[in-house]
């Protein structure tokens, strides 16, 4: 069935000579040789042939007489008189990148949000961010979970898909689903797998790895990591704060902000952490948050930067009154350079009320060195 929503998905590099185009719609197959209708930068130019995948027709592979170099970023352009089998016409000026992949490192790609408590006719997703310098080809990974303590892992994509530095894909077994119940901005960077992981809604594990099993990413997900204040983790994602923080650190987590509907797949976080470089050992960013659910300055971010590693960190937080809130931290070896995060709740998951408050830090080396800070931290709220 053809709809009116024609485009160019990607564009994936079969070989250093073939590229193979993935439309959103059976194409009209008798125009989809005709080679001028393509057109590759760089040394490319048009295709010397042009092969209709049958017998859906939703994709072409195209040859050309010079070689795809590695290292190298081409464009693909496609005329605006090509059509789906209904007659629509392609999206006018469509275009996509593409280059040949490089083979994936543990932490090139990082998961970045989860979704594994779907709204009724939802679906469950996994999103994933590339925040290396390389151009990554999703059939080199796997996705997949923990079944009796051993990894059970999915095929992503045989087709192959392109993920470029900077950017975003959501996984899912049903896309429409997630594109119907939140906001997205395009249809290109989702990719439906044919068989998805099976995901408990409390609690689970996510894994990414390359073919050969090794773990490109992995996150230990559990109910307690969402905003202690939600009614219901029903349709809830959670978001990682910081590409940058370990994806095992549980307070690199947060719920998504209910302004954009609780989840944002495809596109960057609602909590997504921006902090400016400092050359002081501890900084408080924000020095004023709302824990409010709205996606902005939703979490207070405790960012340290020692000169030396070693240290050994604990982190309370001090109501006005002298009273202990909550413990943060309890003794962690701290690398050299991070940032723990407090989301306004109480030990006991409460949200704590409006007003000034202090973190009390403590951090020390076997050698005796000892350093104690206080910084203050208040808790806001909006007015409308």
């Amino acid at each position: 069935v053809c709809s009116s929503d024609l485009i160019l998905l990607r564009a994936v590099v079969n070989d250093n000579r073939t590229l193979t185009l993935y439309f959103s719609e059976s194409m009209n197959s008798n125009r989809m040789d005709e080679l001028s209708r393509y057109t590759a930068s760089g040394n490319l130019g048009h295709p010397i042939t042009a092969t209709p995948t049958a017998p859906a027709y939703k994709s072409v592979v195209l040859m050309f007489a010079d070689t795809i170099v590695v290292g190298q970023t081409y464009t693909i352009s496609i005329s605006d008189t090509l059509t789906d089998c209904s007659g629509n016409m392609i999206v006018l000026n469509s275009s996509a990148q593409f280059a040949i992949a490089y083979r994936p490192s543990s932490g090139d790609v990082v998961i970045n949000e989860i979704l594994s408590n779907p709204r009724e006719g939802g679906a469950d997703f996994v999103e994933l961010y590339n925040r290396s310098n390389k151009i990554i080809d999703l059939k080199q990974l796997l996705l997949g979970t923990l079944s009796n303590g051993t990894p059970a892992m999915k095929t992503i994509t045989t087709e192959g898909y392109l993920l470029f530095p900077g950017t975003y894909v959501v996984l899912s077994s049903n896309t429409d689903a997630v594109r119907q119940q939140y906001t997205t901005y395009s249809a290109t960077n989702f990719v439906q797998m044919s068989s998805f992981p099976t995901y408990n809604n409390d609690d689970g594990v996510v894994i990414l790895t390359d073919l050969n099993s090794l773990d490109i990413d992995r996150v230990t997900y559990n109910v307690s990591m969402h905003y202690g204040m939600l009614k219901s983790t029903d349709g809830v994602s959670l978001e990682r704060l910081s590409p940058e923080r370990l994806s095992t650190d549980n307070s690199n987590w947060h719920s998504a902000a209910s302004t954009v509907g609780y989840a944002t797949p495809g596109y960057k976080n609602s909590e997504w952490l921006e902090t400016a470089p400092t050359d002081n050992e501890i900084t408080i960013a924000p020095e004023i948050f709302t824990p409010d659910m709205d996606g902005m300055d939703d979490v207070s971010n405790i960012i340290y930067k020692f000169t030396e590693p070693g240290y050994r960190i604990s982190i309370w937080v001090y109501n006005a009154a002298g009273f202990r809130i909550k413990q943060l931290v309890n003794n962690d070896l701290a690398a050299v350079e991070g940032t723990y995060t407090w989301d306004g709740t109480s030990e006991d998951n409460v949200k704590v009320t409006t007003g000034i408050y202090l973190y009390y830090i403590e951090i020390w080396k076997l050698d005796g060195t000892v350093k104690k800070f206080k910084k203050a931290v208040t808790v806001g709220t909006k007015f409308n």
